[in-house]
């Protein structure tokens, strides 16, 4: 028995979605065993156990807990065995006897029967296999509906995996509201957490950009978390600039709402930028928080950035003047994480680090262009950031311009140290803008693209994070099909 697809939900590489009206588990006539689905966030691994105390200490260790999978038998005449790559880091499941030995042959480690599949065959288990995943790749449901959508995006349907004798419950987000502990920002677990996101370009001249599929190649491609939307203020078709502010907010809100459905983080992102200094549009800035934080500050998956690149001689100071007006205005509603920009385009953060703001759950951005920002911004990341917790809101491979020379071997370093210091990131930009900053090429049909369509930051940001960013598999990992 299947239930009608309420909205689709994504896991790092693992795609699932929310089955509207479960309101608990299905059981069959006779009791079973409840499957503990769990992720893994820094792989993207999903994972699948009968132990509770299994699950348990994955969780204490920073798996994430996602609900019942499906109730398994207790016992029957077909086990799945359960093995372990510890090169790639993943598991795999099988019925096959045959296939378990050859995997164990080429370096893979059985780990005993994980649970049984129903004799009576009631409830089928439908196997996807994501090409694009490097570890955890396969996906496993009770729906047929979702084994056809996940086909149609590109996933392989190989049949079914086993059976069931009832479906789970509705699965748990994967969204971890996110804080700063210890200068990091961490899950609700107290965790370190690593935003890997990509930025949109100007909603107003760039709005094709947010769709469902844009969005999901976003999640199942890159392996990314994160969506920063960028709502600039002052420039052409600005926010503060004679903008349509109602069709900009509904692109915030289709934004935010693809992001939920796709258990993704979204940045609403007041991208000053000629406007240089915050305090120019302050009042216009706590009207839009106020409105922001009223309608989205609830859910765990909302971070607000509330001034993009101060610039133009603007001081710390004056951030703080402004960062003092602003964020009481979302704290009414909401305690989300907030990001601060910093001096000279988002490079001073040392300014910060010396004089913080007394807000909680504030982190404060750092801004980079792999071409022109190396050593010196590099080594002013390095001395401050465990004095503040640090987010690159925004980064690019080439030079500061968004336009010039690619420089992958200063970002293969950027990405080095934030990795070493868990510190997250979000690329400049999704667009298919003519500049070397975009992901797409020029002319890319935006509602309808694929990697084929990337350009050399595209294809670079797709190595990155391509899989979960999950480590490069051996040569004895196979498609086990």
């Amino acid at each position: 028995m299947f239930h009608k697809l309420k909205k689709l939900w994504v896991g790092m590489m693992f795609v699932g979605l929310i089955l509207a009206g479960i309101g608990s588990s299905i059981q069959a006539e006779e009791a079973g065993q409840e499957m503990y689905r769990l992720y893994n966030p820094n792989s993207g691994e999903h994972f699948y156990t009968a132990d509770a105390d299994e699950k348990g200490n994955l969780v204490r260790v920073g798996w994430r807990y996602e609900g019942i999978g499906w109730i398994a038998p207790n016992k029957s005449s077909t086990p799945v065995y359960r093995l372990y790559n510890p090169n790639a880091g993943d598991h795999h499941y099988t019925l096959d006897a045959s296939e378990k030995d050859m995997l164990v042959k080429k370096g893979w480690r059985y780990e005993g029967i994980g649970w049984y599949s129903d004799d009576a065959k009631r409830v089928p288990l439908y196997r996807q296999y994501n090409p694009n995943a490097q570890a955890g790749a396969h996906n496993f449901t009770t729906s047929l509906e979702e084994n056809n959508h996940l086909v149609s995006v590109g996933w392989r349907a190989e049949g079914i995996g086993w059976y069931a004798i009832g479906e789970g419950s509705a699965p748990v987000s994967s969204i971890s509201r996110l804080s700063t502990t210890n200068n990091r920002v961490v899950d609700e677990n107290g965790n370190p957490f690593v935003l890997k996101g990509i930025s949109t370009h100007g909603l107003a001249w760039f709005p094709e950009i947010v769709n469902q599929k844009s969005f999901s190649n976003f999640k199942y491609d890159f392996g990314l978390n994160t969506v920063r939307l960028a709502m600039y203020t002052a420039e052409y078709g600005g926010y503060c600039t004679g903008g349509n502010r109602a069709q900009l907010e509904s692109l915030i809100d289709q934004g935010v709402n693809l992001c939920k459905e796709l258990d993704m983080y979204c940045v609403i992102d007041w991208h000053i930028l000629s406007d240089g200094n915050p305090l120019q549009h302050v009042n216009e800035a706590k009207q839009f928080f106020q409105k922001m934080a009223q309608k989205y500050g609830g859910l765990p998956n909302i971070i607000f950035e509330i001034c993009n690149e101060p610039n133009g001689g603007t001081t710390w100071e004056q951030v703080k003047q402004y960062a003092n007006q602003v964020i009481p205005v979302i704290r009414q509603y909401s305690d989300n994480l907030i990001l601060v920009g910093t001096p000279t385009w988002s490079q001073e953060i040392d300014k910060p680090a010396n004089s913080p703001l007394n807000f909680n759950n504030v982190a404060y951005t750092l801004h980079f262009y792999a071409a022109t920002h190396k050593d010196d911004l590099r080594n002013r990341y390095l001395q401050n950031v465990n004095r503040i917790p640090i987010v690159v809101s925004e980064f690019g491979i080439c030079d500061a311009s968004g336009n010039g020379g690619i420089d992958e071997q200063s970002a293969n370093q950027w990405m080095k140290i934030l990795n070493e210091n868990q510190t997250g990131r979000i690329l400049w930009n999704a667009s298919n803008k003519n500049e070397s900053s975009s992901i797409l090429a020029p002319g890319t049909n935006m509602g309808n693209w694929t990697t084929r369509n990337l350009t050399t930051s595209g294809r670079w940001l797709l190595s990155q994070n391509g899989g979960g960013g999950t480590p490069t598999p051996p040569s004895v990992l196979v498609d086990p099909t």
